[in-house]
């Protein structure tokens, strides 16, 4: 898109504009990141409290 008329009005806009992208690609990246990470933690708590209760499952079965 070419604007003939860069007048300080409309290079305001622009820069207000892209400066609202540029801090919603950050907080993109930053959600992203922390869903991530969640993700992660959810599998080792999944593995952890899975392993504990086979494992506690099995050697009470084997006691008894």
């Amino acid at each position: 898109m070419i604007i003939l008329d860069d007048s300080v009005g409309l290079v305001a806009v622009q820069v207000v504009v892209a400066g609202a992208l540029v801090v919603g690609a950050a907080d993109l990246f930053v959600v992203s990141v922390v869903l991530g990470l969640l993700e992660t933690l959810r599998g080792i708590l999944r593995s952890l409290l899975f392993s504990s209760s086979s494992s506690s499952s099995s050697s009470s079965s084997s006691s008894a």
